[in-house]
């Protein structure tokens, strides 16, 4: 290839410079500069702008403000905008904290609070936006902050509540041996 780089570099050379010594380069020459203004007086360029459907796929227009027949586009951030329906998600991780119980901030989003009745069992309450009805959550037991190995359990929250507000989510905290309620088991709970 490296033989063949000036081979071509010397024909591409010697194409332009007999073009542009013989009548046929100085007509293609001079028909390039005739072209534009020709244009100009015509008034192509001024109408020619960008096509209508080139603003749209498949006849629906893109928006920031989505609404039926359009499609949405992202934020500053990377995410669809909320109103688009599909809620706003949340997770966190519960450190039990000895029967205190309290998010690991850099871990949590989309909660307000979270309390305990009695160990073991928690109520989380979602930040505005979230749907804990229509979803389903999950979760983990979180190792690194538990003191023994448990299960976590989702109760989704109805009007008759066990320990909970019907506007909370429940989840409980189980050892394996004996199985019974603990307040020594972290957990992550995520909100799809």
């Amino acid at each position: 290839m490296k033989q063949r780089l000036p081979m071509i570099l010397s024909s591409t050379a010697l194409v332009f410079a007999v073009l542009g010594a013989t009548p046929l380069g100085h007509a293609a020459g001079h028909l390039v500069q005739t072209v534009p203004p020709f244009a100009k007086r015509a008034g192509y360029a001024a109408r020619a702008g960008v096509a209508a459907n080139a603003l749209a796929l498949n006849g629906h227009k893109a928006s920031t403000t989505p609404g039926p027949g359009t499609i949405p586009l992202l934020d500053a951030q990377g995410k669809l905008p909320a109103p688009i329906g599909l809620g706003r998600t949340a997770f966190a991780l519960v450190d039990p904290n000895a029967g205190s119980p309290r998010f690991v901030a850099e871990r949590t989003s989309g909660f307000l609070s979270v309390s305990s009745p009695f160990a073991g069992d928690y109520c989380l309450t979602p930040a505005p936006g979230v749907d804990l009805t229509g979803t389903a959550a999950v979760a983990s037991e979180e190792a690194p902050h538990s003191d023994v190995f448990g299960l976590p359990v989702v109760r989704y929250p109805t009007p008759a509540a066990e320990n909970c507000r019907a506007d909370q989510l429940e989840v409980k905290t189980l050892t394996d041996n004996p199985l019974q309620l603990s307040n020594k088991i972290a957990f992550t709970v995520i909100i799809p």
